[in-house]
């Protein structure tokens, strides 16, 4: 009877032990995806900042090119898509993990408690209701400011 039990932990921690690295398998194979992804779109708004500057430089008139130096131009290009390159799919990436840890949450609450779904709603009501009244005021608040000027 001892030995059984010990057969039916052992079973279960290899089966655990299974479960784990097809879920971390799994979860390597949608982080590589999105690796992928991040990189390809990376790279096409890399090339459309590219190719709008240069029209817009090929575009403009001859005393701008005569009052800012080569230089200054040429920096301000490399620096826009070196942003591009190195800021923007990190921050892409960041920002789809919060949107994903927060749907995660969500679920985790409303499945623990299903009246959660209950209250959500007024919630996100209310939520909506001061996003909408704050936008405004702030507009206001600011068109007044900016007409002082």
């Amino acid at each position: 009877m001892g030995s059984s039990r010990i057969c039916d932990c052992d079973n279960c921690l290899v089966t655990l032990r299974l479960a784990d690295s097809q879920r971390f398998t799994f979860a390597g194979a949608v982080d590589m995806f999105c690796g992928y992804a991040m990189a390809i779109g990376s790279v096409r708004a890399s090339r459309r900042l590219f190719s709008s500057l240069y029209s817009a430089l090929m575009h403009a008139p001859m005393l701008f090119f005569d009052s800012t130096p080569r230089g200054r131009i040429l920096n301000r290009v490399a620096n826009d898509v070196a942003c591009i390159d190195r800021v923007l799919p990190f921050t892409v990436r960041s920002m789809i993990n919060c949107i994903l840890a927060g749907f995660a949450s969500l679920f985790v609450v409303t499945f623990a408690t299903p009246w959660f779904l209950v209250s959500i709603i007024p919630l996100v009501v209310g939520y909506y209701y001061i996003q909408v009244t704050c936008c405004c005021v702030s507009r206001a608040a600011a068109c007044k400011c900016l007409s002082r000027y």
